[in-house]
């Protein structure tokens, strides 16, 4: 008998509930985001398959049919870390329990040719097991994309299909987020540096004859945090000089004071201190 507190009892409700769904859709119109912008951007080059891997149903084509559902195992309101917790598992155990829900068979050929994976570093630990497991003639084929520090979580059998980029990236024409730096990577990879039957020595090669010819990454400003009533006086010293407008102003918080301020904030900072002036006058 399971209680609600079980993984086991929470996917035999969860599944009854995707099962019980009217409403559904492609994957690929359903997962939105600039990482998947970046995927397509790829696929059209190559005319590839995309494949997500789906914290709430496992491997899912981009033409399956599913509900619009709202599960993660990344940070967030719909976070399953919480439900992990209680329940002394971690990505890989659930990603275990989760995939014999499903008739998937997560890369199980090697006639499947090349095989790009794009993943941040909660969705690689949900799935490290599995891959460890694939036939050596699939991982020939396998090219990981993964930030710098997921590396390290890497067993031995796995670090050399790691394609290195690193964050010099960002000063690369592809440079974004954080969020999507994973499928940028693979993006510019696809557009620039495959080619057919490419050997895996070959590829890392070029990416890091690439990457090394950026520049370094520019250490970033530590402005420090000032309450309201300091960021307001120095708003005032410099208004003058600024001519009052809050573009100016901005520019001198940040340049000239080395001061951190969101701009939401500095804008209702400063329009406080305008209406003050004018009805001061």
């Amino acid at each position: 008998m399971y209680d609600i507190e079980n993984v086991d009892y929470f996917l035999d409700k969860w599944f009854d509930l995707i099962n019980k769904a009217e409403e559904k859709k492609s994957a690929i119109s359903i997962y939105q985001g600039r990482s998947v912008s970046e995927i397509l951007r790829a696929k059209k080059i190559l005319n590839a398959e995309i494949y997500f891997l789906s914290a709430g149903l496992g491997v899912v084509n981009e033409k399956d049919l599913i509900p619009n559902y709202d599960l993660t195992i990344s940070e967030g309101d719909n976070s399953l870390k919480a439900l992990f917790s209680k329940w002394s598992i971690n990505e890989s155990i659930w990603w275990e329990k989760l995939s014999s829900r499903t008739s998937n068979e997560f890369f199980s050929t090697s006639e499947m040719g090349n095989i790009f994976i794009a993943l941040p570093q909660n969705y690689l630990k949900m799935i490290v097991p599995h891959l460890t497991k694939l036939d050596k003639d699939v991982l020939e084929n396998t090219r990981l994309f993964l930030h710098p520090t997921s590396l390290q979580q890497l067993p031995e059998s796995l670090k050399n299909l790691y394609i290195p980029y690193d964050y010099r990236f960002e000063n690369s024409e592809f440079k974004g987020t954080m969020v999507d730096y994973c499928q940028r990577c693979l993006h510019h990879f696809i557009k620039y540096i495959f080619t057919p039957n490419q050997d895996l020595t070959t590829a890392k090669a070029l990416v890091t004859e690439y990457i090394e010819s950026l520049p370094p990454i520019t250490p970033k400003i530590k402005r420090p945090k000032l309450r309201d009533d300091e960021i307001s006086k120095l708003i005032l010293e410099g208004w003058d000089s600024c001519n009052g407008q809050s573009s100016k102003l901005l520019r001198y918080l940040r340049d000239e004071k080395m001061i951190a301020c969101e701009q939401s904030r500095f804008k209702g900072l400063w329009r406080h201190i305008k209406n003050e002036k004018l009805n001061a006058q």
